[in-house]
């Protein structure tokens, strides 16, 4: 007699996103965007929320994964006066039902949100990833669209370009500037080849850092941020000072062409 396969408890579409803190009426500095993107390892590290407030207090957007929302990280994300955060929860984690996704904090409310969830699960907890796309108004002509990935892991080279092909087809159209940003678990030859491909595909830059301490696995670096031709890079580092996660911070500056 079979058993049913396990398949971790998932929150309706309509329950999906999750709006945390409240946006102030800040404006970007001379076109200029400070970005923290950071896998935040469920803030689970006690230099975590230290280590938080230090990255976070000069950034205009916050791209997080591994959001996991307890009392004291949706506390720390909200503590900001000026920043608001919309987040996706891909399944609830625990006895406790956790939320467990990503966020995208920002001083510019976005007027649109959508997240994407994967059809393929990965293995053990038999559980999505997601995505989260923002689209925030710079003028009255100029939008940014911001992605933010934790891709899927765990799964065969084509079933991880598969879940890509699905995310390219869902953003290869909207208005830019546009930054695709993440944790692309990226830890084999064919993954990256594949992130490249679509990179290539969405006439996009890769982020080059220095330093550059981002996570790796098998040699491989995890995190990448991706964007494009109308924004001027001035600055990306992935220091090795924060023991807030087990993935470097990356820090960033735009100049908004």
């Amino acid at each position: 007699m079979g058993h049913a396969r396990y398949e971790s408890p998932r929150p309706e579409d309509k329950d999906v996103l999750l709006p945390l803190g409240n946006y102030g009426e800040t404006k970007l500095l001379n076109n200029k965007l400070k970005v923290l993107v950071w896998n935040i390892k469920k803030g689970e590290n006690s230099d975590f929320q230290k280590d938080f407030r230090t990255l976070s207090s000069d950034k205009d957007l916050l791209i997080l994964q591994e959001k996991y929302l307890t009392n004291l990280v949706h506390d720390t994300l909200v503590e900001r006066a000026d920043l608001g955060y919309e987040s996706a929860s891909s399944f609830f984690y625990g006895k406790e039902r956790i939320r467990t996704g990503v966020a995208t904090g920002s001083i510019l409310k976005p007027f649109k949100t959508r997240f994407l969830r994967t059809n393929i699960l990965e293995p053990i907890l038999n559980s999505p990833k997601i995505s989260l796309i923002t689209q925030h108004q710079l003028t009255k002509d100029k939008t940014l669209t911001v992605v933010n990935v934790h891709a899927i892991n765990f799964v065969k080279p084509l079933e991880f370009l598969f879940e890509l092909n699905r995310l390219k087809a869902l953003i290869e159209h909207l208005p830019r500037p546009l930054i695709l940003a993440g944790d692309f678990n990226t830890w084999i030859g064919e993954r990256i080849f594949y992130l490249d491909k679509i990179r290539q595909d969405l006439k996009l830059k890769s982020a080059n850092f220095s330093p550059d301490f981002r996570k790796t696995f098998n040699g491989n670096k995890l995190d990448h941020v991706l964007y494009s031709d109308d924004l001027e890079l001035i600055s990306a580092e992935a220091s090795n000072l924060f023991l807030g996660s087990d993935h470097a911070p990356l820090e960033l500056e735009f100049l908004i062409k």
